[in-house]
């Protein structure tokens, strides 16, 4: 087991690297013998490299008189470890970085350990004028800010010289946010939340707070859930005594909220195409002393003719390419590629298509996705409604001042509203 945060961050990235664990879950094993200080740096040093792993690789090829890819994946682990240090994090004195890399490298890679000093030495000399600001502009960006060159231009095309802000506000730690559970309590204690101006059960947790430590989250007095992701299930609107479907359900934050909504009086359907995302759903239910939903594992994409007109309303939270929530989860940096579009896109249009024939003549249909790109968002919108002329796009009711709400659907993003990146439309079936 390590024997302190930068150990235990050096063997997670290992196992990131080896057998493309997520960052969030690789070192939960090697928590166990750290304190709690050392806990909160290894996150830290773990969830740095990752975010500025494209950033780093740079400043290493820069610097190393050894081609990166004739370097070992430990070496190169503790290489980003040092210069994140010296580059991100202001509290840690740039010589105790070198040194602590070059012990660990002493540790793992011994013969390695002059080679560890020399690069990160060479580092504090050059840093200032590492990165070619002549570089052209997407370039630059994909560099300074660690993102794949093909996300920067998607960016930039949406964004334009904003796109800098996108890409820097999605690179930081983002908020805490929680839900109020409705159904078990009236207010959240003003020592451990602080309240915001979005939904009314929208708060965010204080620092210092372990949800997994609290009394109140074991109570099922809220759960943990981004603002946009709440303003979902506010924008469908559910009522007590309804009838609705969640088609892509799991973890069940939305679920949840639309029970609530609710007021636990009526019937939800919850589908999630993994047995054990279902019970996730099931487990937050259960917390939070939800008796209305009921979880069926289920592919969404397979219409179910038995259930057509069944609803007073639906869901389609859809899978797509998380471009929007990379701050939560910065691997999809690296994991997602540009070709997976095309085959999300026509998932999409599968799930849309179903939604559709469950939805009662009157009844809603809310499609919603955590990315930014047009052709999963409004042009897939756009398209629906051509094949669809019996939906049109209704008014979204939302406390946020947003000019589309009145046009049926809102974009939310992370440097603008300080939320994930989110899509939100509001459709209703003619009777």
């Amino acid at each position: 087991m390590p024997k302190s945060a930068r150990e235990g961050a050096l063997l997670t990235l290992n196992d990131i690297e080896k057998n493309k664990a997520y960052s969030n879950l690789a070192g939960q094993s090697y928590y166990k013998e750290l304190s709690k200080q050392d806990k909160a740096l290894m996150t830290e040093l773990v969830m740095g490299v990752v975010r500025h792993k494209l950033y780093l690789d740079y400043c290493i090829k820069k610097l190393s008189s050894i081609k990166i890819n004739k370097i070992s994946q430990s070496v190169i682990n503790i290489l980003r470890l040092g210069i994140y240090q010296i580059e991100f994090l202001d509290k840690i004195p740039p010589s105790a970085a070198v040194n602590e890399c070059v012990k660990l490298a002493k540790k793992y890679e011994y013969e390695a350990s002059g080679f560890v000093n020399a690069v990160l030495r060479n580092y504090l000399r050059k840093r200032d004028g590492i990165l070619d600001k002549n570089l052209p502009f997407e370039e630059f960006l994909s560099i300074k800010y660690s993102y794949p060159l093909w996300m920067v231009k998607r960016f930039v095309k949406i964004f334009g010289e904003g796109a800098r802000e996108f890409l820097s506000a999605s690179n930081q730690v983002a908020p805490i946010f929680v839900r109020k559970n409705t159904l078990v309590c009236d207010d959240l204690p003003q020592d451990k939340f602080s309240k915001t101006d979005l939904l009314p059960e929208t708060y965010v947790l204080n620092k210092g707070i372990s949800v997994h430590e609290d009394e109140d989250f074991a109570e099922g007095k809220y759960i943990v859930q981004d603002a946009a992701s709440q303003m979902v299930a506010a924008a469908l609107c559910p009522k007590k005594g309804q009838r609705v479907l969640d088609m892509c359900a799991a973890p069940g934050g939305k679920t949840t909220h639309i029970a609530a909504l609710m007021e636990n009086a009526g019937e939800v359907i919850a589908w999630d195409i993994h047995q054990s995302r279902i019970k996730l759903i099931g487990d937050n239910a259960k917390r939070l002393k939800i008796d209305i939903i009921k979880t069926y594992e289920k592919d969404a994409s397979v219409y179910d003719e038995n259930l057509k007109d069944s609803f007073d309303e639906v869901l389609v939270d859809a899978p797509c390419s998380g471009l929007g929530i990379i701050r939560r989860k910065p691997d999809i940096k690296w994991n997602r590629k540009e070709e997976d579009i095309s085959g999300l896109v026509s998932l999409q249009k599968s799930l849309l298509d179903n939604a559709a024939k469950y939805v009662k003549p009157g009844g809603v249909l809310v499609y919603s996705t955590c990315t930014l790109l047009e052709e999963e968002n409004l042009g897939q919108v756009e398209d629906f409604l051509k094949g669809h002329p019996d939906f049109y796009l209704c008014e979204i009711n939302l406390p946020i001042e947003k000019p589309t709400l009145k046009e049926g659907y809102v974009n939310l993003y992370p440097h603008i509203d300080n939320t994930d990146g989110f899509f939100i439309c509001k459709m209703i079936k003619r009777c």
